[in-house]
């Protein structure tokens, strides 16, 4: 049986220290989510009936300051974020000048010995897909990372253009609903409060 009401919602990981930094699929540590920040996230987390995560630690320990008395969530290798390559650990401020990318020129970029945005959503939508197809939770919690959110974003659209035109803020929950043939609508995106 297949709910007609399923929802998915994905949730950005708290701000990673040191700042400044390029942190794609090396681990950092969090500025922990403030009070505030925490009991919005309950608010429109209540009905969490399953709990999946990055294996990266941001994502687990943003996970653990919002839930802490529920079991650890289910860690999927697909929702790491995008591969930086060589950039990977380095200061925003030593990274190349690679000049302005648009449309598909910016989903196929592919940093030296990393991965495009196109790569990351051959990566994620499988396993998201996947998850949507073989359970049958009402509101599936995913705790991610800007670009794992623009991915399934871009299979909600069916275009990863315009999904990378969205603004993901950091502890920011995005609500999709789940409809019965596994695709989905966005309910809303980046909601902070």
């Amino acid at each position: 049986m297949v709910f007609m009401n399923r929802q998915l919602t994905l949730v950005r990981h708290a701000p990673v220290t040191p700042s400044g930094i390029l942190f794609g699929q090396t681990n950092a540590d969090i500025t922990p989510p403030s009070e505030a920040e925490i009991s919005v996230l309950h608010y429109h987390l209540a009905e969490c009936d399953a709990l999946y995560s990055s294996p990266a630690q941001r994502c687990i320990k943003t996970c653990s300051a919002i839930f802490p008395d529920k079991p650890s969530p289910a860690l999927v290798d697909a929702f790491w974020e995008q591969s930086f390559g060589t950039w990977e650990g380095k200061p925003y401020t030593e990274l190349p000048d690679i000049g302005t990318l648009e449309g598909e020129e910016l989903v196929t970029f592919r940093p030296p010995e990393g991965e495009s945005f196109a790569d990351i959503c051959e990566r994620v939508i499988p396993s998201l897909q996947s998850i949507i197809s073989q359970t049958e939770d009402k509101h599936i919690v995913i705790f991610a990372h800007a670009g794992v959110i623009r991915a399934v974003l871009s299979y909600a659209l069916d275009n990863r253009q315009a999904a990378l035109k969205f603004e993901i803020d950091t502890v920011s929950a995005t609500k999709f609903r789940i409809l019965p043939d596994g695709k989905l609508t966005v309910i809303s995106s980046n909601i902070k409060r």
